[in-house]
């Protein structure tokens, strides 16, 4: 289970992950919180991996459709670049 954060990981836990430093070919289930305050940290905190976007200085958060957007697109990325690999020449 991944779920994104807007929250500091605290002393001892594991770092945020970039989108692309997630194997979305795995197969898993993604939470998103809400706009202003993510997710509930006790539901944060029982992924097995928490994921940021990286953004901007100034921009708080996107709202959760934009964020699951982009979440979705590299998923869709990485499971199209594999199968790309995976069609043999002729």
């Amino acid at each position: 289970m991944l779920a994104s954060s807007v929250h500091e990981p605290a002393t001892g836990e594991q770092p945020l992950l970039a989108p692309w430093d997630v194997d979305w070919c795995e197969a898993s289930a993604l939470l998103v919180g809400n706009e202003g305050s993510g997710l509930p940290v006790e539901v944060e905190r029982s992924a097995d991996a928490r994921i940021r976007i990286p953004m901007a200085s100034g921009v708080e958060s996107l709202n959760a459709a934009a964020a699951a957007a982009v979440l979705f697109y590299e998923a869709a990325r990485q499971r199209n670049s594999v199968r790309t690999r995976n069609i043999q020449q002729p």
